[in-house]
């Protein structure tokens, strides 16, 4: 490629539009999350100068190393070209979607083994006292279905064994289970799209050997098992919709498979409501794009309907309490609260420290941490907001408007985690209200109660819990890089724009997706793994949609 054809090249206006959109938030990410990690977050007058100076140097690399790109898949495709692609027949897939699911398996099993009775954690001791104890009110947020699962497996080890520890490890085991299936099925989905040995290859050994897939793998917790399938369900939705692979099949096939397609959907968002947003996206998608196929509009439309209606029933059949309205308001709530600790009764009159302190406990705000809005949140007077929200809003766009670099600070402290490559995950000793020595665990290897570690391989357990309490570890490259949140969103927000820049339609709408799912998790009280494991979980499709053509691309079948 001669300097002239290179020039070119990158003056186009949509790569220059998508890499000045792409280099600024990665500038972003480095510049602000390097001012919060090392507690400098503080607006001075040459931050804007340094910020442009950072913005203009990530553009060009940025665009550079799309060029790069450009030029490995010119010389994949040179090579591909004349090599005849066979289509992978029925029964190809299938065997190769048990011989994935052996092998993931078998690669987690130590895992689970050396944690027994698996990673019973995160809030899963809560979870346990709601559903085994019926004097005990169900909370809202827990997903009824995945308490049920949980109560039955409890129930099968106490009868089959006598314990709690081994129905905790049937509990746990499912999770592992369902986790190898999915992911199993994404390799095989990619594999057939791709059809390239090397694909499979390595797709297989990310989920084997990805230290977050890998300690997830047997996790007890919801998120963990309704992210699994919020993976499934986008996997399906661009089978269906987008590839319109039922297209040749017989009218009981198409039923079978919206019908299941629709239960998936339901089941995903019960287990986390936040994923409903994502279907409302694919809705939306359909909507606009397939305008002239309303049958599919309506079911999309009839579907999103069940979700509210089957969570509403499931709720109202066990007389649930529902979760407070401060759940929601992470953010708002957390920057209100870092212009009264930063400014004090300067910045209010006594009219508005009035309306604060209806809404918020004093006493809370001693407690007041940058990394988590928890300490806040939890003071927040709920009553009052539900019965007086509109004062809470105009106090908060009125303090907005006059203080807006705190209310920048409160949001970049409270998400940067997520977004800044570099820090130490987890927060570590940062997140507690109080000072403390204690570290946090990242992977939360440890069990709660009434679960009992009775590890069957310690060795392993102590290497595991070693590698989710230690920062360090997370600096390791390449193996820090997969256990890293900033790591996974920067590569996503660079495959994404590259697919723009290239006009590489393939898997545009999933990077999509999982990008705006990631900005909505932003507005979370704190930044966990759990949080993001979409990320994770879609990894091998973001790296996918960077390198080669597609099957479909090439007979015009993307989006």
């Amino acid at each position: 490629m001669t300097f002239k054809e290179l020039l070119n090249r990158i003056l186009k206006k949509k790569t220059i539009v998508t890499g000045t959109i792409v280099s600024f938030l990665i500038t972003y990410s480095f510049f602000f999350g390097f001012l919060c990690d090392t507690e400098k977050n503080g607006f001075r007058g040459y931050y804007p100068i340094v910020f442009l100076s950072l913005w203009v140097v990530f553009l060009f690399i940025t665009i550079l190393l799309w060029t790069g790109v450009d030029g490995l898949n010119e010389k994949i495709i040179k090579k591909s070209k004349g090599a005849e692609e066979k289509e992978i027949s029925k029964r190809k897939k299938i065997i190769l979607f048990f011989v994935s699911f052996a092998l993931l398996f078998a690669a987690w099993i130590p895992c689970w083994l050396a944690s027994w009775p698996g990673f019973f954690s995160y809030d899963a001791g809560k979870e346990f006292v709601q559903i085994w104890y019926p004097e005990v009110p169900i909370w809202g947020r827990i997903p009824i279905i995945h308490s049920t699962l949980l109560l039955l497996s409890c129930k099968a080890g106490m009868k089959l064994f006598g314990d709690f520890n081994s129905g905790i490890a049937i509990f746990t085991a499912l999770h592992l289970l369902l986790g190898a299936a999915v992911l199993s099925y994404e390799t095989v989905f990619l594999y057939s799209l791709k059809r390239k040995k090397i694909v499979y290859v390595l797709t297989m050994a990310y989920f084997m050997f990805s230290p977050t897939v890998i300690l997830f793998s047997g996790c007890s917790n919801s998120t963990i098992f309704g992210s699994l399938l919020a993976s499934l369900m986008i996997i399906k939705f661009y089978e269906i919709f987008i590839l319109d692979s039922l297209k040749d099949k017989s009218k009981a096939y198409r039923i079978v498979s919206f019908i299941a397609f629709a239960a998936l959907s339901i089941l995903t968002c019960h287990i986390r409501t936040s994923f409903m947003f994502l279907f409302s996206l694919m809705m939306t998608y359909v909507i606009v794009k397939m305008y002239k196929k309303p049958a599919r509009i309506v079911f999309m439309i009839a579907v999103f309907i069940m979700l509210f209606v089957f969570n509403k029933g499931l709720v109202k059949l066990v007389n649930a309490e529902n979760p407070p309205d401060s759940e929601l308001m992470s953010i708002p709530v957390q920057q209100l609260a870092n212009v009264y600790v930063k400014k004090g009764d300067a910045a209010f009159t006594l009219e508005e420290k009035e309306v604060l302190l209806r809404y918020y406990a004093e006493e809370h705000f001693r407690y007041y941490c940058p990394w988590c809005a928890d300490a806040i949140k939890l003071g927040l007077n709920n009553d009052e907001f539900e019965y007086r929200a509109g004062d809470f809003w105009k106090l908060w766009i009125k303090k907005g408007l006059r203080y807006p670099f705190e209310y920048l600070e409160a949001w970049n402290y409270l998400s940067y985690e997520a977004w800044y490559p570099f820090t130490e995950p987890d927060g570590y000793t940062r997140r507690n209200y109080i000072e403390s020595e204690y570290r946090s665990d990242y992977f939360k290897v440890n069990p709660e109660a009434p679960a009992e570690l009775d590890s069957k391989i310690p060795a392993l357990y102590d290497l595991m819990e070693s590698f989710s309490t230690e920062a360090y570890v997370h600096r390791i490259p390449i193996l820090g890089q997969l256990c890293t949140i900033g790591y996974q969103y920067l590569f996503l927000l660079f495959a994404a724009g590259y697919s723009i820049h290239a006009k590489r339609k393939g898997f545009r709408f999933i990077n999509a997706l999982n990008l705006a799912y990631f900005t909505m998790m932003l507005f979370a009280p704190i930044v966990l793994l759990r949080y993001h494991l979409l990320l994770f979980y879609l990894f091998p499709i973001t790296a996918a949609s960077l390198f080669g053509k597609s099957s479909f691309e090439t007979k015009g079948k993307a989006e």
